[in-house]
């Protein structure tokens, strides 16, 4: 059976296809009587009906949808951390009446400042995750001309709303649990230059071994780019030179599974003759062998309050010349597993 337009509905309903459009959405459901409502889902149950949703987004303006932009790269759905992004802002969208879409662009050097978001990728708010992978400058916020929270990487002079962890003191408890078990010795393994929540989680645990007094320097610091398999080759050379080292701080989980294995291709042990602690949570963190500790980063509570910041600021019925920017910090907690060795 051939389903029914909306025009034709209406028609055999007795009522306006504004009617028939207040019917279908459960956000305006309540305004159409009891009696006439029965009607129309007696109509739509028989005959069929499925709202054209670009139509009436082109009607009002507005596509009523929340995008996530997020790197194109391999594996991005089997990633744990870009998992649980991708699920905190499609939770948070859940009855809000916005639709959750993906936005993958390439990370190629191209500049996205001048991209228009709104039409090019039919979205209201956008959800940014590592902003610097896209834009190189902090004015792209005043070009893209719809609401923006930035989670990760972001820095104060983004004009954004800004969701982050707090990853100083994260680099502050693992500094103080390393010291308190005995380490002294310790290397760092850091992500990419460009990454301010690395600057952080290093900075927090540069200050407490400051304060305590224990020497460290820059030799003493290794670029692995947050990349498990750099982090692998990296730890490998790092171990066969002269420096020695009882534990390593990861400044992600991926490059602590990847300093663990390096360790162990070494002929190795971790935790007795080498400690690893990482920084995320991740899933793999739970079953990996030694159990990583590490800290937990809610990355899956900041994607989702970024995107209710979002919504906020869409629904803001009373609109202001100057838009007021949230910026939302989460606490972050040290988990002990398997993977430090007390000396």
């Amino acid at each position: 059976m051939k389903k029914m337009t909306i025009y034709q509905m209406a028609k055999k309903a007795g009522v306006s296809i504004a009617t028939i459009s207040r019917a279908m959405n459960p956000n305006t459901r309540h305004k159409v009587s009891p009696p006439t409502r029965a009607k129309i889902d007696q109509l739509i149950e028989k005959h069929g009906y499925t709202p054209n949703v670009a139509a009436q987004n082109l009607s009002r303006a507005s596509s009523r949808a929340i995008g996530v932009l997020v790197p194109q790269q391999e594996g991005l759905f089997t990633n744990d951390f870009y998992a649980r992004i991708l699920s905190g802002v499609s939770d948070a969208l859940i009855g809000s009446g916005y639709q959750f879409k993906l936005v993958m662009l390439p990370v190629d050097g191209k500049n996205w400042e001048q991209h228009n978001f709104k039409f090019g990728e039919g979205v209201d708010g956008l959800v940014v995750a590592h902003w610097p992978y896209f834009f190189s400058n902090k004015s792209f916020v005043k070009k893209i001309k719809i609401p923006v929270a930035i989670i990760n990487d972001w820095d104060k002079g983004l004009t954004c709303h800004r969701v982050s962890c707090d990853n100083e003191n994260g680099g502050s408890l693992v500094a103080e649990y390393l010291l308190n078990r005995g380490h002294k010795n310790i290397a760092v393994l850091s992500g990419p230059k460009w990454s301010t929540d690395s600057h952080s989680r290093l900075q927090g645990f540069k200050d407490v071994l400051k304060k305590k007094r224990v020497k460290f320097d820059a030799a003493q610091v290794i670029s692995a780019n947050y990349k498990e398999d750099e982090a692998t080759q990296k730890v490998k050379l790092f171990l066969t030179s002269k420096k020695k080292t009882s534990a390593i701080f990861c400044l992600n989980d991926a490059m602590a599974i990847g300093a663990i294995r390096g360790i162990q291709e070494l002929g190795l042990s971790c935790p007795k003759q080498v400690s690893v602690i990482g920084f995320d949570d991740a899933v793999s963190a739970q079953w990996h062998s030694p159990k990583l500790t590490t800290v937990h980063h809610p990355i899956y509570e900041m994607a989702k309050g970024a995107t209710q910041i979002l919504l906020s600021d869409l629904n803001r019925k009373n609109k202001v010349k100057k838009r007021h920017y949230v910026e939302q910090v989460f606490p972050v907690r040290l988990v002990e597993r398997q993977s430090v060795a007390k000396l």
